[in-house]
């Protein structure tokens, strides 16, 4: 028996008629993008070990994969590779349908189907302001042929928007994610290259020693230095190896009075980094998942 395709058959499970206003908006403000999903859709998030997060809803054996790789703007060349890996169909079989730029926050896009004999996937990739996507419906090639319009309408609906600019330190061997508008200088601070930003009274802090892979307790040394808070209010929150470009890092949450540092250090194969964000205890109690969120999509090069 045919299928009827993902948004059918999402309808059909629901008990949902097929009708235009069942369409829902389904907006992720931790990746940044938003798309057109039947009412009701469970998406699922998870992020994986290879540092792309993973949205993901299936029924009947049709599924929606979305995966985002913050704070990296991949070539369509390397996208178009991970999605071979995923989809497990070869490249030879990947055919590109519309490509565009500046559509929503696109900085640039392709619209593409891949099949074999048994799975047909097809979606939208491109990169934008925050990093790196690619989101695919993966379906069976005669239910693809009869719904063509459905996964359509679907990755047309599919804008990505800002709140973050991708920032790429490349004298200092990094990338990260700023919010929109911030300014960033340059400077030194000793041995070590210093980059500073500032938003609306929040600081953020690069300090980068290239070709030097110092210890967890000489980098955190040197943070007391350049912040001037002594070392008993620096508390590790976390640690981890092989992420994002690092060898070894660890996250760090230092309160001094109403003065609170978040961020990260560590090394990786260029040499040592300790960036930071300061702000309020206040403002970090209230944006707390924001800061998570910009430490913890800090690449190197």
């Amino acid at each position: 028996m045919q299928r009827i395709g993902f948004i059918g058959a999402l309808l059909i499970a629901l008990a949902l008629p097929a009708a235009a206003e069942d369409w829902a908006t389904y907006e992720s403000p931790r990746y940044g993008l938003t798309m057109k999903v039947p009412n009701g859709t469970k998406i699922a998030t998870k992020d994986s070990a290879d540092g792309w997060g993973l949205l993901y809803a299936e029924s009947e054996g049709v599924k929606l994969c979305g995966w985002a790789q913050l704070g990296r703007q991949y070539s369509a060349k390397e996208i178009e590779a991970y999605g071979v890996k995923v989809t497990g169909i070869p490249a030879d079989c990947w055919k590109q349908l519309d490509e565009g730029k500046a559509r929503g926050k696109f900085t640039w896009y392709k619209t593409v189907v891949a099949s074999n004999e048994d799975t047909t996937a097809v979606g939208i990739y491109g990169i934008g302001p925050r990093g790196s996507y690619l989101l695919l419906m993966i379906t069976t090639p005669d239910d693809y042929e009869a719904s063509k319009a459905d996964y359509k309408a679907w990755y047309e609906s599919i804008t990505l928007h800002g709140g973050w600019q991708l920032f790429h330190a490349k004298d200092y061997g990094f990338t990260m994610l700023i919010p929109d508008g911030t300014t960033i200088g340059t400077g030194e601070s000793g041995d070590w290259g210093a980059l500073v930003g500032d938003k609306e009274g929040v600081k953020i802090t690069g300090f980068a020693k290239k070709g030097e892979k110092a210890s967890a307790e000489e980098i955190e040394e040197f943070g007391v230095e350049a912040t001037g808070i002594d070392g008993d209010h620096w508390k590790p929150a976390d640690k981890g190896k092989k992420v994002h470009g690092w060898e070894w890092y660890r996250t760090v949450y230092v309160e001094s009075g109403d003065d609170v540092l978040v961020g990260i250090y560590g090394v990786g194969k260029g040499g040592s980094y300790l960036l930071l964000v300061q702000t309020t205890a206040s403002d970090y109690k209230k944006n707390k998942a924001r800061y998570d969120f910009w430490y913890e999509h800090i690449h190197l090069d």
